[in-house]
């Protein structure tokens, strides 16, 4: 059931104006008494923001934010709101649900977010200093569907059986971390030793969970990698990669973010090295993959803020993946401020996943980068929610970002803060036509979209 799911919930903000404190913008009076003694406050701070913590993470349909009915109209700095599971940069490292531009006296003005999913609502006034008044934020969602443990109907092979260390013992279900209790897999003495599990059918992957040997050997996971995707061959370490993992002590389980990976195929390795991999038990989250997901970029026309010789947009979704730039398969800017790169998709899609990959060289001029999804072309489709950022990309290498079902027609990446070249070696962009569902929710007042 949708329904106003940040009432009474925990709220923080950057400071707190005279008694204004962040907890009114989420007390519930909504019309009947937005003047400043039922509103939050900052002080005059230089990029105020304010955040509300859900408890659990939920699918966002919709955000609206009323303003006070006394003074204050909002007309010159804009509020960004975004949604997520992270608190880097107080939140504003999330998916942005949208912009509010305008905001006059008492106006309350909705948002659509298209089911983003978070645990966390941001509302920031970005780039210059104000007061940041917030008579009411309502936050229209749903639960999250709960996710089972894939890898329980999955089959597990690895390179090679240490005696009593099957590769099925890793998804038994038995969370002991005793070896001599059998319930842990094990290699041999191998190079680049492997264990993988065939979940027989594509899922998209929200984490991996990961058991420790507890009673000795904890060096038998250090360095490990765990990749998700739909590639079999060399055991599945060509698939993207979800995380990679530096020190685990004797017995700990560690959860890691896969953000919607897709695949089949889930493959923890320990490459260009000698060693024994050890697990005591693996799981995986995740949720079946809807009939029709695929990658729909190369079907779709793209567009660039400028082009540098040779290198025109459509080198980014042609499905030709080398990172070679002297090989003419990336697309390439000139060093223009904000340079942008735009597919139009030719219908609307949900989006679940965008991927990015990075040239051989010169891989700092990545950095910073932003994706965007949604049916707006204005500034070059800047203003449509945000799916995610990359802070930095190493060369050749490849990032998939977790749309959370954004719905689009255009997905545009852009570096919109300096001077740079933008040079895309391979976009793709996971998602599905017409979906089946679509949630709706009939709030009190009848909401107008911005």
């Amino acid at each position: 059931m949708v329904q106003n799911i940040a009432v009474e919930k925990e709220t923080t903000q950057s400071s707190t104006w005279s008694d204004c404190v962040s907890s009114r913008a989420v007390d519930g009076y909504i019309y009947s008494s937005s003047t400043l003694e039922k509103c939050s406050s900052t002080n005059f701070d230089y990029e105020p923001w304010w955040r509300v913590d859900l408890r659990n993470t939920f699918v966002i349909s919709s955000i609206a934010i009323t303003n006070r009915w006394d003074c204050c109209t909002y007309s010159k700095n804009n509020f960004e709101i975004y949604v997520g599971n992270s608190l880097i940069n107080n939140g504003t490292g999330n998916s942005r649900c949208g912009i509010i531009s305008f905001l006059s006296i008492g106006q309350t003005i909705w948002l659509n977010c298209a089911g983003l999913t978070g645990r966390y609502v941001t509302v920031v006034i970005k780039g210059c200093s104000d007061y940041l008044t917030l008579c009411e934020v309502q936050v229209m969602g749903a639960p999250v569907p709960l996710v089972e443990n894939l890898a329980l109907n999955g089959i597990a092979l690895q390179s090679s059986t240490w005696p009593g260390g099957s590769p099925q013992r890793a998804i038994d279900g038995n969370i002991d971390s005793n070896f001599f209790h059998g319930s842990c897999s094990s290699t041999d003495y191998d190079f680049g030793p492997w264990w993988m599990v065939d979940l027989q059918s594509t899922f998209e992957i929200h984490s991996v969970e990961i058991t420790n040997r507890r009673e000795c050997c904890r060096e038998r996971i250090r360095g490990a990698e765990v990749h998700v995707g739909d590639l079999h061959q060399k055991n599945g370490t060509e698939n993207p990669r979800c995380f990679n993992n530096s020190f685990m002590d004797f017995g700990d389980v560690w959860l890691f973010n896969c953000s919607g990976l897709m695949g089949r195929y889930v493959t923890v390795s320990i490459p260009g090295t000698f060693q024994i991999l050890t697990l005591c038990e693996v799981k995986v989250y995740g949720i079946p993959v809807v009939l029709g997901v695929q990658n729909v970029a190369p079907d779709g026309i793209p567009t660039q803020s400028s082009t540098f010789y040779t290198e025109v947009e459509w080198h980014a979704n042609d499905r030709n993946f080398n990172s070679f730039f002297e090989g003419h398969s990336c697309s390439h800017t000139q060093g223009d401020f904000g340079p942008w790169w735009t597919v139009d998709m030719r219908n609307n899609f949900i989006v679940s996943s965008v991927s990015i990959t990075n040239r051989d060289a010169v891989s700092e001029r990545i950095n910073g980068s932003e994706i965007y999804v949604g049916n707006s072309l204005q500034n070059h489709g800047l203003t449509n929610p945000r799916c995610g950022s990359i802070p930095s990309l190493n060369a050749g290498k490849t990032m998939w970002l977790n749309c959370s079902e954004l719905l689009g027609r255009y997905v545009t990446v852009a570096i919109p803060t300096r001077n740079e070249f933008l040079t895309l070696c391979e976009v793709q962009v996971i998602a599905v036509k017409n979906p089946p569902m679509v949630l709706q929710f009939q709030p009190d007042h009848y909401p107008t979209f911005f």
